[in-house]
């Protein structure tokens, strides 16, 4: 049932029993194991969709639920790590705060030992975060970040100043007794919105037991969790929140609309798409191919014209990035940037690398989202 779980907390029976097939050897054994997963007592039948389809969750994950919200009222309920008045006002001379930001601030400086921050990208939340750990600092507290990927532990830390890891290591460290919270501790949690149930439950517990606090910053309309839950909105539903709702890092009116139809529904998107297109922001071509050669030729001027810089070219599907790829070889090839083909194997067959001409590419480049060594292909 764990595996069921893993990605959803609600599931059907066709779930059940698309799982049960793939794990499966023949008909006969896949009513025997059916059979046994809809005996279990770990299945919880919990209502029904508005299909009249039956749904299910599993008692564990009920049980994980249960505990994260009396352990987020319980630190709802304490006031353990208010910052003193003088220092307040202090920091928020230091910082050139919107009056919303300050009121932000003061929400998560002050109060019980739990506080969320809702915002969309570009409201300034990590600004207001560098303010409240500058204001804890100078109380004596130790702040620090979690977050699910690398890239938004490295954002928070580069905006905020606070030192952040992924949830994944931190977790690991703490089953292991490492690098364990205390009551000194102010722990931040970006990208709340999407942390599933499991893990959320994992960091509460852990707060909780310390008599740390913590803070959950995220957008409640963000992408569901990677795994399952649904652990924020359940948590702001009890806490309450603070939300940032002015876009700060566009400056022009229609940027500002723009990204807030973006987190919308899919009329809005389009929409949003459709002003970038308006105001030249978005180029297009008639077809496919010819959008992926002008998008490889711009890429390699301005890859040789700025060979100190990064650069990054998205594509949907691994047959696009193979495209891509060979083109980006191909210019750079032309401009002698790359030479002496060595052949090397992959697990697709034999791919091809090319060497870099001293002092002209830096040591790595990302192409098509991946930290590649050279311009080459991936396998």
């Amino acid at each position: 049932m764990k595996y069921l779980a893993h990605h959803d907390v609600v599931f059907r029976e066709k779930d059940i029993d698309n799982f049960t097939r793939v794990h499966t050897i023949d008909e006969k054994q896949f009513r025997q194991v059916k059979t046994a997963l809809m005996a279990s007592q770990e299945l919880v039948e919990i209502g029904e969709n508005e299909k009249g389809e039956k749904l299910y969750t599993t008692a564990t994950m009920l049980q994980n639920e249960k505990e994260m919200l009396s352990r987020t009222d319980e630190l709802n309920m304490k006031n353990g790590h208010d910052v003193d008045a003088a220092i307040i006002n202090q920091t928020i001379k230091n910082y050139t705060m919107t009056r919303e930001q300050e009121e932000g601030f003061r929400h998560m400086t002050q109060g019980g030992d739990i506080a969320v921050l809702v915002g969309r990208a570009g409201t300034g939340k990590s600004y207001t975060l560098a303010a409240v750990r500058e204001a804890y600092e100078a109380q004596g507290y130790s702040v620090r970040g979690i977050a699910l990927s690398g890239i938004a532990c490295e954002s928070l830390q580069q905006q905020s100043g606070i030192e952040t890891t992924t949830i994944y290591s931190q977790l690991k460290n703490w089953e292991n007794g490492r690098d364990l919270l205390t009551s000194n501790d102010i722990l931040v949690v970006d990208e709340a919105g999407i942390v599933g149930t499991r893990q959320m439950h994992e960091i509460i517990e852990h707060v909780s037991d310390a008599g740390a606090k913590v803070i959950l910053v995220g957008d409640n309309e963000q992408l569901p969790p990677i795994e399952a839950g649904g652990a924020f909105r359940g948590i702001i539903e009890r806490t309450g929140y603070f939300e940032l709702s002015t876009i700060q890092r566009q400056k022009e009116a229609w940027q500002k609309e723009a990204t807030i139809n973006f987190s919308g529904d899919a009329g809005k998107v389009a929409a949003a798409l459709d002003t970038y297109l308006e105001k030249g922001r978005i180029i297009a071509e008639p077809t496919l191919d010819t959008a992926k050669t002008r998008l490889v030729s711009e890429w390699a001027q301005h890859t040789i014209k700025n060979p100190d810089k990064s650069t990054l070219i998205l594509a949907y599907t691994n047959q696009d990035v193979f495209e891509l790829n060979a083109k980006a070889r191909d210019y750079l090839k032309a401009a002698g940037q790359i030479s002496a083909a060595v052949p090397y194997p992959d697990r697709k067959g034999t791919a091809t690398i090319r060497r870099r001409r001293e002092g002209n590419l830096p040591p790595e480049r990302k192409v098509n989202g991946c930290q590649e060594r050279l311009p080459g292909h991936h396998p």
